[in-house]
């Protein structure tokens, strides 16, 4: 037989047991409450393009903090956890991508899994030299034309491309 004390403290037990149960599922709806607006809010109302660049081999939490650091998100930790959560974690891709500080974390993450980087249209009309083409390309901020002259001069870089000529001079078509 069990002494009224005996009772009295499993009573006892029970409700706080009961009370903390209680408290752990609040936590639990507030905390899913607050990823979920995360994920569906943007960074900004304003639409501002932002252009990001995700090395090869970056670890997600890099990711998070570059994307932070360019106001394209609002928090890298739950970057993490929604990359996470959608099993995207291991599965974005690196590139240049261009967002803007309206997209939400979840378009983003998909951005970033799809691998949809950013492209850049340049027309090379026929008849272009090289150094045509490099100032092409520096005008529409893909490389210095320094940078592509140098490599389109390098009879190394010609042999890479199993050219047989010392530069890419007349070997650039714009197929």
């Amino acid at each position: 037989m069990k002494c009224p004390s005996d009772r009295n403290k499993v009573k006892w037990s029970t409700g706080l047991f009961a009370i903390v149960c209680f408290l752990f599922f609040i936590s639990c709806l507030l905390g899913f409450s607050n990823l979920r607006l995360f994920f569906n809010s943007p960074a900004s109302t304003r639409v501002e393009k932002r252009i990001v660049v995700i090395p090869r081999g970056h670890s997600l939490l890099a990711v998070a903090k570059d994307l932070k650091a360019q106001g394209v998100i609002t928090d890298s930790f739950r970057f993490v956890v929604l990359a996470r959560f959608q099993g995207a974690a291991r599965s974005i891709q690196a590139g240049e991508y261009e967002f803007n500080t309206a997209m939400t974390p979840k378009e983003i993450l998909h951005l970033l899994v799809t691998g949809r980087v950013r492209s850049i249209l340049v027309t090379i009309p026929e008849g272009f030299t090289i150094a045509d083409i490099a100032r092409a390309l520096e005008q529409n901020e893909i490389t210095s034309a320094d940078a592509f002259l140098r490599l389109a001069g390098d009879a190394a870089t010609a042999t890479s491309l199993h050219i047989e000529g010392n530069t890419l001079e007349g070997y650039l078509f714009p197929d």
